[in-house]
């Protein structure tokens, strides 16, 4: 195989961030001085007038200052019980409660106030809401305390709050309206640019929250496990450049041990790193076996014994593309040594064309090119072409030194103006072994089978299995982004189960891939 593979390596740790971030920041707004707007003790002048909870009251007030939740829960509730109908009495009971941890408590407290459509009400219902999971509920009573609030902050983290409640209760489509709605209105004017930017990411608008990012970077605010969910957004916003120096900071940051990352997330950054870094790439292989055994693009057809070799150079346009990046290439095969048909130059077959990952998590690969006559024996024609991978372990690992590994590989080629048809369909299974400290040594052991097919052939199909092994080596790495590089040897031996005999005997391959 001679093309450039174009990693689709989902980095798992990515979503567990970013819902990490969201409910880091429902958590920061629930408990934001918006929010804890606690009401004013009784004065000392009111002393001889005031109820029989007020000394109870005092008490809780002082303790809340201070963020003694346990002594605040038993203060206020003894007020509460002296002066039921005091309404400043129950909510320093239920801030006391929501301090303590205590939601239902709360909830239950609010009780003879719940239908008081007031902000200071309804931002707690909300929140003893939020924290018993009755999200729906919650934006109803958040979406309540932002109609009623009493200032452009406290508007603010109502409708953030909300945003965040519809979120979690999977109203994801409302939430991307409102939380657009009120950007646009300036509803959010006052809001840390790191909730504008959670918030936007949490919605889906990764676009919207680069510029809040970049407002927190300046601010000094992102780092450690901020810096890395700055950079998955940015990688999804096509901010290649933005990515990178958001995974490095995070990557610097882990060295501290702040976030704390295992050696292999920290390896799955790097890799994104690596691969929002490149530009491009080379490749080249040299073959030996029936020809088309081990790609769709054969120079030597029928052939059973010949020796193949390939250099590809290709470039990046346009980036990393959020996972679905476009390359132009340029191809030259040539048929080394042959048991039949043309070898040497006169088998030089060129291809120049454009190819496409169309899906970000899925290995698809569709390609279009002119095929361009180099040697005599070689033709002036077109060539569609479809590649599709899905693969465990193949990639290095870091945290063990062996892993299971699997991959089922398909290739199918069409020439247009001759109506040929090229496949190779290829699954194996086996176990790696790290042969070096640093991992980056591989020997890999496998069970194969493969189907070849070939149009032009009066046997078209051919079907072999059997073992292989495969030595791999990987370079090119750097700080911030794993190895980019590899060269790697496999050898297998397949016997036909199927089809014509080229199925049958030893396959070797030396690869390049740069």
């Amino acid at each position: 195989m001679i093309f450039a593979p174009l990693h689709c390596r989902q980095n798992l740790i990515a979503r567990p961030l970013m819902l990490a971030a969201v409910a880091a920041t429902l958590m920061t707004v629930l408990a934001s001085p918006a929010h804890a707007q606690t009401v004013a003790v009784p004065s000392s002048a009111s002393v001889q007038t005031a109820g029989p909870g007020y000394a109870s009251a005092t008490t809780a007030f002082a303790a809340l200052e201070r963020r003694d939740y346990v002594a605040a829960v038993a203060a206020a509730s003894e007020a509460v019980r002296l002066e039921p109908s005091n309404r400043s009495y129950r909510l320093a009971l239920v801030d006391s409660q929501l301090g303590a941890g205590q939601a239902q408590a709360a909830l239950t407290a609010m009780h003879p106030i719940r239908h008081d459509p007031s902000f200071e009400v309804q931002s707690r219902l909300g929140s003893a809401l939020s924290e018993l999971d009755q999200h729906a509920a919650a934006a109803a009573a958040f979406g309540a305390a932002g109609a009623a609030a009493p200032s452009t902050d406290t508007r603010a983290y109502a409708t953030r709050a909300r945003v965040l409640a519809l979120i979690e209760s999977e109203d994801v489509d409302q939430a991307r309206f409102e939380y657009l709605a009120a950007l646009r209105a300036g509803t959010l004017e006052g809001s840390s640019p790191m909730d504008m930017a959670v918030l936007a990411v949490a919605v889906g608008e990764d676009a919207v929250a680069q510029p809040f990012y970049a407002e927190a970077d300046t601010a000094g605010l992102l780092y450690g496990r901020t810096a890395l969910d700055a950079g998955y957004s940015a990688r999804r916003a096509q901010e290649d450049r933005d990515a990178i120096a958001y995974f490095s900071r995070g990557i610097d940051d882990a060295a501290t041990g702040t976030p704390a990352l295992t050696p292999q997330a920290l390896f799955d950054i790097r890799r994104d790193v690596a691969n929002l870094d490149r530009t491009w790439g080379a490749s080249g292989s040299i073959s030996y076996g029936a020809s088309s055994a081990s790609s769709g693009i054969p120079t030597s057809p029928g052939a059973r014994d010949s020796l193949q070799a390939g250099v590809e150079v290709y470039r990046r346009v346009g980036g990393y593309r959020a996972g679905a990046p476009i390359d132009v290439f340029a191809r030259v095969f040539e048929t080394v040594e042959a048991d039949t048909g043309a070898t040497g130059a006169e088998s030089r077959q060129g291809w120049i064309g454009t190819r496409w990952k169309p899906l970000a998590d899925t290995n698809l690969v569709l390609e279009g090119s002119r095929m361009v006559k180099l040697g005599d024996a070689a033709r002036n024609d077109w060539m569609v072409r479809a590649l599709y991978s899905v693969e465990q372990g193949t990639d290095m690992t870091i945290d063990r030194r062996s892993w299971p590994i699997w991959r089922l590989y398909a290739d199918t080629s069409f020439v247009v103006d001759d109506q040929q048809t090229f496949g190779v369909v290829d699954a194996r299974a086996g176990r790696s072994f790290a042969l070096s400290a640093d991992n980056r040594t591989i020997v890999s052991v496998f069970g194969g089978i493969g189907l070849n097919y070939d149009s032009a052939l009066d046997n078209a199909e051919a079907v072999g299995a059997g073992p292989g092994v495969s030595l791999r080596r990987w370079f090119r790495q750097t700080k911030y982004a794993a190895p980019r590089s590899f060269v790697d040897l496999t050898l297998e031996y397949r016997f036909r189960l199927a089809g014509d005999e080229r199925a049958e005997g030893l396959f070797a391959t030396f690869s390049v891939n740069y």
